[in-house]
């Protein structure tokens, strides 16, 4: 499943024209660092990778995200929290 994520991060930061600077895929959390243009507010950007990512994964791995009685652990694992940071690569005028 993890390497099947990853594939399906750069397919949709490429139809996006985003760069992927560094994706790491374990267990649990998932470090993605993106280069987007100023105008893609970083909610934006997680809100479309995570949305896009998650429906396919449920589809694909349906019987694998059936957890004990039901529940969907895979769900829990991705639609949890983000953290998002920006850096601006303007270059700062000297006072």
């Amino acid at each position: 499943m993890g390497a099947r994520l990853k594939d399906m991060l750069h397919e949709i930061c490429t139809a996006y024209k985003w760069a992927v600077e560094a994706l790491e895929v374990m267990d649990d959390p998932v470090h993605l660092f993106v280069g987007c243009p100023l105008r893609w507010a970083p909610a934006e950007v997680v809100n479309l990778l995570k949305s896009l990512t998650a429906r396919a994964l449920f589809e694909e791995f349906r019987p694998a995200a059936q957890g004990p009685m039901g529940r969907q652990p895979l769900g829990r694992r991705l639609l949890r929290g983000f953290v998002g940071r920006t850096r601006d690569l303007r270059p700062h005028p000297t006072l």
